[in-house]
């Protein structure tokens, strides 16, 4: 189970208020790790246990009221061999391909062996 980080909370609280410098609200990233220790509650974490990989968001496509489903594309050698058990989603104008950049807005535990097909 995943929840919204206490950074992921302010970044938005700034965000409605106009106080945040990000030109838009999007999610930029997911990254994955191998860590699966739960979240802390309140959910103090502003980065993955440990980040291992990362890439920018395909595409969004919104759903019924309260969803938007985030389209990510992983090609076969992404994340190859990887037990992912922790994946984070990052906003803000420091968000970028590298491990440890942006707002962690959410993290979510999630346990699955990724393999080359």
């Amino acid at each position: 189970m995943g929840n919204i980080t206490n950074a992921g909370l302010s970044w938005l609280r700034d965000y409605l208020d106009g106080n945040n410098t990000a030109s838009n609200g999007k999610y930029m990233y997911m990254a994955w790790g191998t860590d699966s220790t739960p979240n802390p509650t309140p959910n103090t974490l502003t980065q993955l246990n440990a980040e291992v990989g990362r890439k920018a968001i395909t595409s969004f496509s919104p759903g019924a009221a309260g969803i938007l489903d985030t389209i990510l594309y992983m090609a076969a050698l992404d994340a190859a061999g990887v037990n992912i058990g922790e994946v984070g989603f990052f906003v803000g104008p420091n968000a970028t391909a590298s491990p440890n950049t942006g707002v962690m807005v959410s993290r979510i535990l999630y346990s699955h062996s990724k393999n080359q097909h």
